[in-house]
């Protein structure tokens, strides 16, 4: 199985310039158009605190669109229960024997972890976008690269 695709913006490697402009045209056009993903309505209060937080966190570097309003709240659902769990655990641990609990929390668990991998939830990650943002801004600020563009 091939390795899953990036966003132009966080990918690397060698691309000519026609065709990361032609990416970054036909990205934003799967987006959905402007603006940021909305928390859905029935998620509850630590669930929309956990989406908040996150889209509050991601929308400097411009990678959330509207369209990952869904895929967010099911990270942010699984987030909320895992954490549920967990906390249920340190209280009675005679859980960790129960069949039909601990099969939960490794579902939660295993969408917890696509979603960290979805939505560039790592330190890696994280320190991956920033050093693009980062080149972004200085390439936009120099006039040699603008001029190139």
């Amino acid at each position: 199985m091939g390795r899953p695709a990036k966003s132009v913006k966080v990918a690397t490697g060698a691309r000519s310039a026609e065709e990361v402009a032609l990416r970054q045209e036909i990205e934003e056009t799967l987006r959905g158009g402007p603006g940021k993903p909305e928390p859905p309505e029935w998620l509850n209060e630590d669930q929309r605190a956990i989406f908040l937080r996150i889209v509050t966190q991601y929308m400097d570097a411009d990678i959330l669109a509207a369209l990952d309003a869904v895929s967010l709240a099911q990270f942010c659902v699984a987030v909320d229960r895992l954490q549920y769990i967990e906390t249920e655990i340190n209280r009675d641990p005679d859980l960790l024997n129960n069949r039909e609990f601990m099969n939960a929390r490794r579902g939660y668990e295993s969408t917890m972890w696509r979603g960290c991998t979805e939505f560039c939830l790592s330190p890696q990650a994280r320190a991956k976008i920033g050093s693009l943002a980062a080149a972004r801004l200085r390439d936009s600020e120099d006039p040699l690269a603008a001029a190139l563009r």
